[in-house]
This record gives C-alpha cells, sequence and structure tokens, in this order.
C-alpha cells in the first residue's frame, strides 16, 4: 500500500508567513514499511518547515490533527518551535497586532516627472494595511521591522523576502 501523502498523514501545519500568504503542509509520518507515527510526522514538520526551509519567514503557524481536525500545537515566531496552548498563543497575537512597521515609499518614474524625487516615510503602519499606501505613482515599498529592512511590498499582494 503505498503512502498518500493528503489521505495518510496524521497531522497538517498550517503555516501563515510574514508576506501574509499560507501555506498547508502535510505530515510523513512512516512509510510502507513502518507504522505511522504521529510523533515522528510533527518532529519533519517542525524541522522542515519552521527551522530549515521557512526560517525567519513565517510568523505563525498551526498544527493539526487530521483525525479530529482539532489543533494539537500553536506556534509563533516570537518563540520559535516551542508548542504554545491557545491562551498564550492569542496572547502574542494581540501582542503583535501592536507592533507595527515603519515603510518608505519610493516613487516610481511617473511620479518624478511630476516633480516627486524623494520618497515617502510613514511610521506605525500595520503590515495589512500596506497596500492602501500603493497607487500608480509608486514603485515599491520598503517595509522596515526594528530599523532593518523585512521586505519589499511590490503591488497586487506581492512582497519580496529579506
Amino acid at each position: 500500500m503505498k503512502f498518500k501523502l493528503k489521505k495518510d498523514s496524521l497531522t497538517t501545519l498550517l503555516l501563515f508567513l510574514a508576506s501574509g500568504q499560507k501555506r498547508i503542509k502535510y505530515s510523513i509520518d512512516g512509510s510502507t514499511t513502518t507504522r505511522l507515527n504521529m510523533s515522528n510526522g510533527i518532529a519533519r514538520l517542525e524541522r522542515v518547515f519552521l527551522k530549515q526551509k521557512q526560517e525567519g519567514n513565517w510568523a505563525t503557524a498551526v498544527l493539526y490533527c487530521n483525525k479530529t481536525k482539532q489543533p494539537l500545537h500553536y506556534y509563533h515566531h516570537q518563540t520559535g518551535l516551542q508548542k504554545l496552548n491557545k491562551s498564550q498563543f492569542a496572547s502574542l497575537l494581540q501582542q503583535g497586532q501592536k507592533s507595527n512597521y515603519n515603510i518608505y515609499i519610493v516613487p516610481n518614474e511617473k511620479a518624478r516627472e511630476k516633480g516627486q524625487h524623494t520618497g515617502e516615510r510613514v511610521k506605525n503602519v500595520m503590515l495589512s494595511d500596506v497596500d492602501l499606501y500603493w497607487s500608480d505613482l509608486v514603485q515599491k515599498i520598503c517595509i522596515y521591522k526594528g530599523g532593518s529592512l523585512c521586505c519589499e511590498y511590490l503591488g497586487k499582494g506581492k512582497f519580496r523576502n529579506f
């Protein structure tokens, strides 16, 4: 019997990236020669998707049991791989909503022709509101967190991470 990823996985990781994108990852809990082991699948999901591939790019993640459809663990980028309960996770989410970003709006050629040669700085902007600063006179929006550039918004929901 061949292992089918979506059908046979015991857990699913719902991964929310810092750019606002969402990814769904399924656990590989065993192989055709071994019995399925949920703890192996969870460890593999954490190692591969929270530590190696998406390190620094993910904001939050929720691990679900596929059988019961209930959350098993919550993760937040501030705590890394620490498994959180629902109240700890909610508390960190509320703190994250208070932490805003600073943006720098870079004008494009059309804006420069109209005499706008320098960009505009805006402080304390929620990441979800960055799109509101976009217009046809903008080349890109640089997004800063803690004084360092974390990503660029390129319009139409596209982010480039650093």
